[in-house]
């Protein structure tokens, strides 16, 4: 089984998705080596393809 998965900084006061404005637009997550470092960090179990996908 294969999932995709979006992650995006949600607004300090947003408890849900229903409660992000339409308009919000996310600030970055950094580049791509600094997202593997947390999610690294995050998920020890969590390997990476040569390509830059992440296997866990």
């Amino acid at each position: 089984m294969s999932w995709d998965v979006f992650i995006m900084r949600f607004p300090p006061n947003a408890e849900s998705i229903d409660q992000i404005a339409d308009d919000w637009n996310p600030p970055s997550l950094g580049n791509g080596r600094e997202i593997r470092a947390v999610l690294t960090e995050l998920l020890p179990d969590i390997e990476y393809a040569t390509s830059g996908w992440g296997v866990l």
